[in-house]
């Protein structure tokens, strides 16, 4: 609530309001104030929710990479964009549901990358090698390569290979 109990009774010591507006301004907050943060099941359900959406896109895209053409990609990212946007604005009217509705509304925007990709490599300025796969495709990257906590824990950038490396060329 915007405004304490402490507050509207100074307010109404003062002269400033009388008890009854004090008491509907308290039912006004009290109804259409937002919902508190917390850490409970139910909002780390939410987000365990949108993390198993975004794994599913993700695994997704990685699977479509070639085998869909890039405008189809497109189309996609912007079907389950606005899927997301409908569902999200459905839920962030309803009260107590703003939580999911933003993870909703950010799952909408995490689809532009997928959406942008998509006309990308349907216009082929992407490069040859990603054409093939995605898996052919990354360990010849050269961004990983100069991470060292990438390196750590991914196998193809621990092996030295760059795109620019000569091993990385023969293979």
């Amino acid at each position: 609530m915007p405004i304490s109990e402490r507050e509207l009774k100074d307010l109404v010591a003062a002269g400033v309001i009388d008890a009854g507006t004090a008491e509907r301004i308290a039912a006004h907050f009290k109804d259409a104030g937002a919902e508190p943060p917390r850490f409970d099941l139910t909002h780390t359900a939410y987000y365990l929710g949108a993390l198993v959406v975004m794994s599913a896109l993700w695994w997704f895209m990685n699977e479509a990479w070639a085998r869909y053409g890039g405008w189809v990609l497109t189309l996609i990212a912007i079907a389950y964009a606005v899927a997301f946007t409908v569902a999200g604005e459905s839920l962030w009217r309803q009260p107590g549901l703003k939580q999911p509705g933003g993870l909703l509304f950010t799952l909408a925007v995490w689809m532009t990358p997928l959406a942008v990709f998509g006309v990308q490599y349907a216009l082929g300025w992407w490069p040859r090698e990603a054409r093939a796969s995605y898996q052919e495709y990354y360990p010849r990257s050269p961004w990983p390569s100069r991470c060292g906590f990438c390196r750590s824990i991914w196998p193809p950038c621990s092996s030295g290979r760059t795109a620019s490396s000569p091993s990385s060329r023969s293979s």
